[in-house]
């Protein structure tokens, strides 16, 4: 992407979005331009004002130390890794592309972080969609199943056959992703041994817990006590989830963050 193509986007975002107080980035080479470009714009007296009301800052992590930003490259790095896998060498057009991320874009920031009270009582965790959008969203159902096509009806077979293609890929990108993002929540937390020889549950912690149904429905808990075996070793905690206290074992739950 040129600077020119990023400051396109990054209009497009704070028209979206409303100007952010804060960009952070690394410091590749259409980020460095974009941001002088736009300092040059922020020094009109005019536009300084604005900025200088909104306190908007940019900030650029240390050269060459991406993990530095590892609190996005973490998640960027998943989605693509994701992404790859699922269209594998498949060819979509732009226009499905967009779509295609667009759709990825809600369901991650759907994801459930944490609950704002105490209790655990109310129905939604606080989400990245929520600080973004006020409300979880809610995108089309994907509709994957089989329709007979009849190749003499141009229009309607090819509007269907596009928008099931669409729908398996989401769906089978939303499979991959629920099992790399979980995998990764674990090794974070974990690392790359055995979780019982590393684990750092703790009561007070918040943990998602393995159920039924999509991963970002899945309910949020906090642990209330833990429970050691007679070797020391954590396998059991009791969990606080919807006014309810139940034993979970390690396997079903990850460290929310």
């Amino acid at each position: 992407m040129t600077a020119e193509a990023f400051i396109q986007a990054f209009r497009r975002f704070a028209a979206r979005r409303s100007c952010p107080k804060l960009m952070i980035s690394d410091n590749g080479s259409n980020f460095v331009a974009g941001e002088a470009c736009l300092r040059v714009r922020w020094n009109h007296p005019k536009v300084q004002s604005v900025m200088q009301k909104r306190q908007c800052h940019w900030k650029f992590i240390p050269p060459r130390a991406p993990w530095q930003g590892d609190f996005y490259e973490r998640m960027v790095g998943t989605v693509k890794k994701c992404l790859t896998k699922t269209l594998h060498r498949q060819k979509i057009s732009f226009p499905k592309l967009q779509t295609l991320v667009v759709e990825i874009e809600t369901r991650v920031n759907n994801r459930p972080l944490t609950y704002l009270l105490d209790d655990f009582s109310q129905r939604e965790a606080l989400s990245p969609i929520h600080l973004i959008h006020g409300s979880l969203l809610s995108p089309l159902i994907p509709l994957a199943e089989e329709d007979p096509v009849d190749p003499s009806h141009v229009t309607r077979s090819d509007l269907v056959e596009s928008y099931q293609h669409l729908s398996r890929v989401v769906e089978k990108w939303n499979e991959v992703w629920t099992r790399e993002y979980l995998t990764t929540l674990r090794e974070y937390h974990y690392g790359g041994s055995s979780p019982y020889n590393k684990v750092q549950l703790k009561t007070e912690d918040l943990v998602l817990i393995d159920s039924d149904g999509p991963r970002s429905e899945w309910p949020i808990g906090k642990i209330v006590s833990v429970q050691p075996d007679h070797q020391g070793v954590l396998r059991v905690v009791r969990v606080l989830c919807g006014g309810t206290t139940t034993q979970q074992t390690l396997e079903k739950l990850y460290l929310s963050n």
